[in-house]
């Protein structure tokens, strides 16, 4: 009587296993239908501009600060970034460069370097597998495995149109596995950082702590001189003074966020926002 029992529990606990590594498996070797390559940097260009709210562990505990990044040139083994943090009170605007092959920092201000540190540990994150020489397909089982703990491996797993506050994307995510919670990146081809991020720290015990959090605010900024021509979303990422007329077009919105002033000198120029296009002043916003 007992062997029967015996042999059914063997069965159905090997059944178990079998399907947990199964699946396990799935996870680390999916890949997607999508054609192409992705680096951290794909598509970097002179005066490109990036406006972020991100958040990383080692910066109080993962508090979210403003970050504006502008690519001011190109030079022959780094980028001469511009960096423009908001956090409360504290602005800080300096010029940094970055490493050509992982866009991290190589050298900052002790003013910048808290906030250097949270840009290099999680917007250009992904450069320790996907870089300028050694780009990822997006069609790969694993794109390389986290360097921690339980080694999780770093695996596209889906397209998906994510939205943020710069607009709607078509991105493939990217993921890794940290205990019982997933760690995303949502990645869009041809754009030299993710757009948004959600990810946890590798831990032996109890509920990781968010490592890193950010999206994409937008990507506008006006110029140097003349008109300012908005032709996608775009949220102020700073007090701005307008060059010259600024005019919101294509089906864009402007928003004036809490806390920032658009300035216009309507003495000598005009704010024309097209048809199907608006401006929305928030809370706190203002447009002088």
């Amino acid at each position: 009587m007992k062997k029967p029992i015996t042999i059914g529990v063997i069965v159905l606990f090997y059944t178990f296993f079998i399907g947990f590594d199964y699946a396990f498996a799935q996870f680390q070797q999916e890949g997607v239908d999508h054609p192409g390559e992705w680096y951290v940097g794909e598509g970097l260009r002179e005066d490109n501009f990036f406006h972020y709210q991100l958040c990383q562990i080692d910066y109080k505990d993962c508090t979210n600060f403003d970050l504006s990044l502008t690519a001011l040139e190109n030079q022959t083994d780094a980028w001469n970034f511009e960096f423009h943090v908001v956090d409360g009170n504290t602005t800080v605007i300096e010029e940094t460069l970055l490493d050509q092959i992982t866009l991290k920092t190589t050298n900052s201000s002790v003013s910048l370097d808290p906030y250097a540190l949270a840009y290099s540990r999680s917007l250009p994150f992904l450069s320790q597998f996907a870089n300028i020489l050694e780009p990822k397909a997006f069609s790969a089982g694993s794109w390389g495995k986290i360097g921690a703990i339980g080694g999780a491996q770093v695996v596209p797993t889906g397209i998906e149109n994510v939205t943020v506050p710069a607009g709607t994307f078509e991105s493939v995510v990217i993921e890794w596995q940290n205990g019982e919670v997933t760690s995303k990146v949502w990645v869009v081809d041809g754009f030299p950082y993710p757009v948004k991020a959600k990810t946890f720290a590798q831990v032996t015990t109890g509920i990781p702590p968010l490592n890193y959090e950010f999206e994409l605010l937008s990507t506008c900024a006006p110029p140097s001189s003349g008109n300012w021509v908005i032709t996608a979303n775009c949220v102020l990422p700073f007090n701005v003074i307008a060059p010259a007329n600024v005019i919101v077009q294509n089906d864009s919105l402007l928003t004036i966020p809490n806390g920032k002033t658009l300035d216009i000198d309507f003495t000598n120029f005009n704010l024309t926002v097209k048809s199907g296009s608006g401006v929305l002043i928030e809370s706190g916003g203002a447009i002088t």
